[in-house]
């Protein structure tokens, strides 16, 4: 069974405008979407696409946080949340405008997320003792804010004494904190690599020597998604490159997400981590050239290209 663990899900609310986003104006949009989201969910929507079985897991509060619940119930997605004692789910605005020349922006505001307390990860931690081993594990996005790295290191403890696959899409010093425990695969893109190690990458020998140096710190595999030059997965053997898709880019929201989810279905398939790489930038592709998450269509559509 595959979980995935969103510790600071959100509902997320996008406007598109037929103008540049203005500062200290009114910005009229011509079309509003809500969506649920966190990366960790992002990955459960595009693996029930892939029509992977999985739970999502995680910390909700609030009017929000039902709101969340119910989204991925109603959409056939196991859930197993935890509720937080105090605060809300936090709601995330992204304003996004595509202009007639092809400039494309993105704005957003991420909200900080509710309080987090020892019981709430603890909580947390009981959901995941039904873990065994080749379960695999995903624990994806940002931590709240009042999580603190020692709590969430016994949460790291706790979940790698269960013999599973430890995935992980985090950056910075939770991805630090993680590396001790030898997780199966991290997955990031090059800003976040950059981040994590404070260093510059600026090019493709750049994150191969990033991705190395994540290796010696813990990392049994390193997949980097690396935006309009593809992507590339990185281990002590090999060193597998993988070039991106061509199609109209309409949102780069999710993209490492979807990544992730196919990259994760197809080595479940095949035990090939080049194969797998190459299905995670087919999936993440399906995002980016459309409106929302890749779906079961814009996925089969691009599987057919690519062969």
């Amino acid at each position: 069974m595959i979980y995935t663990v969103t510790l600071n899900p959100a509902v997320d609310v996008a406007f598109k405008l037929n103008d540049p986003c203005r500062i200290n104006k009114i910005n009229r949009a011509y079309t509003q979407t809500v969506s649920v989201g966190g990366k960790g969910i992002n990955v459960s929507r595009v693996l029930k696409a892939l029509k992977r079985d999985n739970v999502a897991l995680g910390l909700i509060g609030g009017y929000a946080g039902d709101a969340l619940e119910n989204d991925l119930r109603k959409d056939g997605i196991k859930t197993d949340f935890v509720r937080v004692k105090n605060g809300y789910t936090r709601v995330n605005t992204k304003v996004i405008y595509k202009g007639k020349d092809g400039t494309f922006e993105e704005t957003q505001v991420n909200a900080p997320g509710p309080e987090i307390g020892r019981d709430d990860i603890m909580n947390l931690a009981k959901k995941l003792a039904k873990i065994k081993k080749d379960d695999i594990v995903i624990i994806s996005g940002g931590m709240p804010k009042t999580l603190s790295l020692n709590l969430f290191d016994s949460f790291l403890k706790f979940i790698s004494s269960r013999n599973a696959y430890i995935v992980v899409d985090l950056f910075g010093a939770p991805l630090l904190k993680i590396l001790k425990y030898k997780p199966f695969l991290v997955n990031l893109n090059e800003e976040e690599l950059a981040d994590t190690l404070y260093t510059q990458v600026k090019n493709e020998d750049d994150c191969v020597k990033g991705a190395k140096r994540l290796l010696k710190m813990g990392a049994q595999n390193v997949s980097i998604l690396r935006g309009a030059n593809g992507a590339m997965l990185v281990n002590d053997e090999l060193t597998m490159k993988v070039k991106a898709m061509k199609g109209e880019v309409k949102s780069t929201i999710g993209a490492g997400d979807s990544l992730l989810a196919g990259l994760t279905d197809e080595y479940l398939k095949t035990s090939s981590f080049d194969l797998a790489i190459k299905k995670g930038v087919i999936v993440a592709s399906a995002t980016v050239f459309s409106d929302g998450l890749a779906n079961e269509k814009s996925i089969a559509e691009l599987m057919k290209q690519a062969k």
